[in-house]
């Protein structure tokens, strides 16, 4: 397997793709909650769904989708540094991948 030089142009346009979204929902978030003279998501919420018992819901899912950006973020470090680690002849302790992370 290994790289594929064919995977370059879907890859990048997936990428680009995700991107936009991500960029969008941010934006949308913002806009909401200017329009509702509000601090959080979970403020616009609960002024536009008017349901104090699902507003939690909304705060978690801000913290939530974060933390596994993130968690997927320190495991393709992991896995790029030790291999780093190993192409540049390290051994040991220094070339693991939990060590990386």
């Amino acid at each position: 397997m290994g790289d594929v030089s064919a995977a370059l142009i879907p890859a990048s346009l997936l990428l680009v793709f995700l991107g936009l979204l991500s960029a969008y929902s941010f934006y949308s978030i913002g806009r909401t909650c200017s329009e509702e003279k509000t601090n959080s998501l979970g403020e616009a919420w609960k002024k536009n769904i008017g349901k104090d018992s699902s507003a939690w819901m909304v705060t978690l899912s801000c913290f939530i989708t974060p933390l596994g950006a993130a968690l997927a973020y320190s495991i393709v470090l992991g896995d790029f540094l030790s291999a780093l680690a190993k192409a540049a002849g390290v051994k040991g302790v220094l070339a693991q991948r939990q060590t990386s992370i």
